[in-house]
């Protein structure tokens, strides 16, 4: 008996004996159980092999660039995000890529996926993992961004199909489409495809007036519950729901859903509903934050919106095209420089945010840390209906502030979904285990919604910005 227990063994140590003769010994009652433990003991399994970075690429078959198609200016920045998926569909996490300008003198871009725009013209931007590649394509026009309204803005990324063929000078045809686009809009130009258009609406009072404070502004009195913070001056609840939160190399991903309850906001004797509008709907802030820009076009004020939706005011700069450097004035020491397009804030612990403007917002598309790691956002500017984006002729836009995906530094990603409406269905995450041959993506949240209509009724006072219609709320 103990000659058969050694021989099939080579590699079994003396000091395996006594367990296994233990074993042996609760044949008698156990005896089913007892042959699968004997044979893991004499074959153990071999460890499963992590995978390399080579592994990953390997398994990478498509991918896909977002957005597929841009419209920008001279000075700008555009950020890309690529989406690696093997044969089946499912996201390969982990993915390193490697960023090409098909003119260096037109667009630079990183590492990060962030280009530079420098001279008008038509540039595609190529993204490689693997053996994998994906292209996006990039109207630059001449000039500063001019300020454009929602309408304009979407008319103007419609305006470009996406193609490298052109005709005659990309300035002069810039120029005649900028000169045009008031001229071309039309009711049914912009029809809304689903999802919340919220339209900003600030103004001083809302993060100097203390009726109309939400999130969690300083040295105000805050009234700690079961269920969130209540702030007695603007009786504004809040609450905060964590998604998820990845561990990094320098910087973690941190994604939290928050909600304030006060909707409605007021200055002299006008009330405006939602004036920083929330997303995914109204009430709720979920992201990094962003920079809202408003007043004068020559005298700009800057208001930071933390991702809990507190209002800090940045100061007051040039036009919306000049470079200023602003700071708070709130005892946080949070620094701006930049413009209404783009620019950077400056953290007192070395974080530092970029932004860049995206479906006509200042958001924030990267985050470093004071080692140099960062995390990344980006955000869909437009989809093409017609599922051919070379030669997109039925573009969908999307309501702003809609994140497409966060990838950090170890290529994992956070993707974000919506229905045939736009509206946020839920959010995948990278999940626990798997290989780059079988990866594992979890579902960390779903979000359902109840459509509404929004009441007006306030006796003797000026109700703004409040939507017509159904709107969808969480």
């Amino acid at each position: 008996m103990m000659n058969l227990l050694i021989w099939p063994g080579i590699n079994l140590a003396l000091r395996d004996l006594p367990v296994l003769a233990a074993s042996a010994f609760e044949i008698t009652t156990d005896s089913l159980g007892f042959f699968p433990r004997l044979w893991r003991s004499l074959f153990p399994a071999s460890p499963q092999r992590k995978d390399r970075l080579a592994d990953r690429l390997a398994n990478v078959f498509r991918l896909q660039i977002t957005p597929f198609k841009s419209v920008g200016y001279q000075g700008d920045v555009v950020s890309f995000s690529a989406l690696p998926t093997d044969f089946s569909g499912n996201i390969i996490q982990g993915v390193k890529f490697n960023w090409e300008s098909s003119d260096t003198e037109k667009l630079l871009i990183d590492e990060a996926g962030r280009a530079s725009l420098l001279q008008p013209g038509i540039v595609r931007v190529t993204c490689r993992a693997g053996t994998a590649t994906a292209q996006a394509a990039v109207l630059i026009r001449p000039g500063n961004r001019p300020w454009q309204s929602d309408p304009e803005w979407r008319l103007d990324q419609g305006s470009f199909t996406g193609s490298t063929s052109t005709t005659g000078s990309t300035s002069d045809s810039a120029s005649r489409v900028v000169a045009s686009l008031l001229d071309k809009l039309s009711p049914t130009a912009h029809a809304q495809t689903g999802g919340y258009f919220g339209n900003d609406f600030p103004y001083d009072e809302l993060h100097s007036d203390p009726s109309n404070l939400v999130g969690s502004p300083r040295n105000r009195v805050t009234e700690p519950t079961r269920m969130g913070a209540v702030l007695p001056e603007g009786k504004n609840f809040k609450f905060a729901l964590p998604i998820m939160g990845l561990g990094g190399r320098g910087i973690g991903t941190g994604l939290v859903l928050h909600y304030n309850s006060r909707l409605w906001s007021r200055h002299g004797n006008a009330v405006t509903y939602d004036a920083v509008h929330g997303w995914p709907s109204p009430g709720f802030s979920l992201g990094f934050g962003r920079i809202v820009a408003y007043g004068p076009t020559n005298s700009t004020k800057y208001m930071l919106i933390d991702p809990d939706s507190t209002r800090r005011f940045l100061g007051t700069g040039g036009t919306r095209s000049q470079v200023v450097t602003l700071q708070t004035s709130d005892g946080s020491h949070i620094t701006y420089t930049g413009s209404s397009y783009s620019g950077t804030l400056f953290f007192q612990d070395g974080i530092r945010v970029g932004f860049g403007l995206i479906n006509n917002r200042l958001v924030p598309t990267i985050i470093h840390d004071s080692n140099g790691n960062y995390i990344t956002i980006s955000y869909p500017y437009v989809t093409c209906q017609s599922g051919c984006p070379e030669s997109c002729v039925c573009p969908v836009y999307w309501p702003p502030l809609s994140i497409d995906q966060i990838t950090d530094l170890l290529g994992r990603i956070i993707k974000f979904n919506y229905d045939s409406d736009l509206n946020l269905t839920s959010i995948d995450a990278p999940g626990f285990g798997g290989t780059a041959q079988n990866p594992i993506t979890r579902t960390v949240a779903r979000f359902n919604y109840e459509s509404r209509t929004v009441s007006g009724n306030f006796s003797g006072l000026t109700v703004e910005n409040r939507p017509f219609g159904n709107v969808n709320f969480i």
